[in-house]
């Protein structure tokens, strides 16, 4: 588990609309190119905020995200 790939992928789907709505629609292939667990995966397919903050995403960068935002 890598927190630092984890907040790239999570900061790459706020400020990237299409890369945001290719994690909704094929999750495989959008974080193919990035080293995440299954949870890492689960949590950011789903937005779980909570989820997000436990895994050391920012609480302000977990706020902001929202799948399919």
């Amino acid at each position: 588990m890598s927190t630092a790939v984890l907040e790239q992928v999570i900061q790459r789907a706020i400020d990237d609309q299409a890369f945001r709505e290719q994690v909704k629609s094929n999750p495989t292939a959008a974080l193919g190119g990035y080293d995440l667990s299954q949870e890492e995966r689960t949590a950011v397919t789903s937005g779980d905020e909570a989820k997000l903050t436990a895994l050391g995403i920012e609480p302000r960068l977990s706020k902001v995200y929202k799948v399919g935002a």
